[in-house]
């Protein structure tokens, strides 16, 4: 059976046309949801504390009473009697940094660690 050439045409444009629409519904595919960004939780800030401010020193001298705030004892003499360093009295040391007193650890001779090499003592 031989099919003229405008039969031959209208079964391919239905065919092609076919295709075309099966190619149309396979593009109509559902759409992705998108997913939710999470809210980054915000960070609460701490509080600053207050810093305290540190009290001048006062020095003293002598009397426990006679109190010379040390701005001023820059400018005023020094009472009569010797005053004590600013860091304070410190106890008087063993004369010579090298040489420990007489009576501390550092001056016995040291022990010595293991056997002594010699006879054992019993012979």
């Amino acid at each position: 059976m031989c099919l003229s050439r405008s039969d031959e045409l209208w079964i391919c444009d239905q065919i092609i046309y076919e295709l075309y629409l099966s190619l149309l519904k396979k593009k109509k595919k559902k759409k992705k949801k998108k997913k939710k960004k999470k809210k980054k939780k915000k960070k609460k800030k701490k509080k600053k504390t207050k810093k305290k401010t540190k009290k001048k020193k006062k020095l003293t001298w002598g009397k426990k009473g006679k109190k010379i705030p040390a701005f001023f004892s820059l400018f005023s003499p020094p009472p009569k009697k010797n005053p004590p360093p600013i860091g304070g009295i410190k106890k008087k040391v063993f004369p010579g940094k090298f040489f420990p007193p007489p009576n501390s650890p550092k001056n016995k001779p040291r022990k010595k660690i293991g056997k002594t090499r010699g006879a054992p003592k019993g012979e």
